[in-house]
């Protein structure tokens, strides 16, 4: 399945959005929620991260919007590989250069 559409759809939206309320329920697992300290001192607020840990993907919202998509193409860190398509290919089949040509440079 490709979340692609879904993932722009919810970008800039709050958790209570039906976009974001869509794409969390379509991924059919339960997320991790967690924020980061407030040692940190974030001018925005704490970032609300939800892990799917199984899928390969961790929301970040800031300011109590969607503001990052991990997406995990390798396990790290106990997240498993994404193994969805991202623009109707295999997450795993895109290189580096793919993606600069693609989404331009970092």
């Amino acid at each position: 399945m490709d979340y692609w559409p879904g993932f722009i759809e919810a970008i800039g939206h709050p958790v209570s959005s039906v976009a974001v309320k869509d794409i969390l329920a379509a991924l059919g697992e339960a997320a991790v929620v967690s924020k980061t300290p407030d040692i940190f001192n974030d001018p925005q607020g704490r970032t609300l991260f939800y892990k799917f840990i199984v899928s390969g993907l961790e929301f970040g919202f800031r300011a109590k919007m969607l503001n990052h998509i991990h997406i995990f193409v390798q396990g790290h860190e106990g997240y498993s590989a994404y193994r969805a398509d991202m623009l109707n290919r295999s997450a795993q089949a895109w290189n580096r250069e793919e993606i600069i040509r693609h989404f331009g440079p970092a």
